[in-house]
């Protein structure tokens, strides 16, 4: 089976997502191939098994005494590889976070074994997967897959056979770049550092300070901007009343400051007012700015993430009502390539 032909498989199941998707190595992607929309279709997972088990034997020397999988997402892929290799299949599965073989399953020193994994993207859970096997006694003798993401960097340990091998980006979570830094986090971050920057009596200078603190908490630089709109005519006498209040308090300054605060500063007056303020006013937004901007992040970040659950929601659900009309099912018995 061609690689292209991999890949329209999975569009076909509506499985080649496009977005922001952090993935199990941790790393960040605007791919995800969610393979469980493959899988659930049998006639589709044995086509991709298939050829992937023909691949398998023509790049082995020797006999394939086993497929062993790690759980959980290996294990549909590994089973049906082995269905087509005629060979037992089995899992590894995490116990107190590292792979080990058990539910009994008799791999034995010396026996040769094929690891099968579904995705690889850093290689990482094949590579425990092997080292698990290798545990037992028995000869890793290949790993395979049914999609190389890593373009063929990842290293197993072992020969890698794949039956698509392509480069889809990935990226650490501090070196996203802009495409991807709309992650709620990034965005809550970005909010609440504007709503900060808002209690602050340096009117003008608020999206620097907000883009400044946002850059230093890795915070999305849009969202910092949006976040100063919370500061405001209609909410500035309500901020600085209670930023001044609470910096008068912590600098032990007098009440006998001009009580009506926001008034002053909008006022002829706000130059020869401004020093006595500046003080208390500064201090006090740094506490005020915390609370207002760890409200801010919560509230945002759940809005976010309730927004992006319900954008993919409304994909998974399209995916499955076009996949009639994108894929309609092939002729009984019709499995060959």
């Amino acid at each position: 089976m061609k690689e292209a032909k991999v890949l329209k498989e999975f569009e076909k199941a509506g499985a080649l997502l496009k977005g922001h998707f952090i993935l199990s190595s941790g790393l960040h992607s605007p791919v995800f191939l969610q393979k469980a929309l493959v899988f659930m279709n049998p006639k589709r997972t044995a086509r991709l098994c298939k050829a992937l088990a023909a691949k398998i034997e023509d790049a082995v020397d020797g006999p394939i005494d086993a497929v062993v999988s790690p759980a959980v997402g290996g294990i549909i892929p590994g089973y049906e590889t082995a269905r087509h290799l005629k060979v037992p299949a089995m899992y590894v599965e995490r116990e107190k976070g590292e792979f080990v073989l058990r539910r009994g399953f008799p791999l034995t020193r010396g026996m040769r074994v094929v690891m099968v994994e579904d995705i690889v993207t850093t290689g990482l859970s094949s590579r425990e997967c092997i080292q698990a096997i290798r545990k037992t006694g028995a000869r890793v003798v290949a790993a395979a897959c049914l999609i190389d993401r890593s373009g063929g960097k990842a290293k197993v340990g072992t020969k890698l056979i794949s039956l698509a091998q392509i480069d889809i980006p990935a990226y650490p979570a501090d070196r996203l770049p802009k495409e991807l830094s709309a992650l709620p986090h990034a965005i809550a971050m970005g909010f609440s550092a504007g709503v900060f920057a808002s209690c602050t009596p340096f009117l003008g200078f608020h999206i620097l300070i907000a883009m400044m603190v946002a850059w230093i908490l890795r915070g999305n630089l849009i969202a910092s901007a949006i976040g100063t709109f919370v500061g405001n005519p209609l909410t500035f006498p309500a901020i600085w009343f209670v930023v001044y209040e609470v910096g008068r308090y912590m600098v032990g300054a007098p009440a006998g400051v001009d009580p009506d605060i926001a008034e002053t500063l909008q006022s002829d007056r706000a130059f020869d007012m401004i020093l006595p303020l500046l003080v208390p006013l500064t201090v006090g937004a740094i506490p005020v700015g915390i609370v207002m901007g760890s409200i801010s992040y919560v509230v945002t970040r759940s809005g976010v993430e309730a927004y992006q659950l319900r954008r993919r929601r409304r994909l998974a659900e399209r995916a499955l009502t076009l996949r009639p009309f994108l894929d309609p099912q092939p002729p009984t018995g019709e499995t060959r390539e």
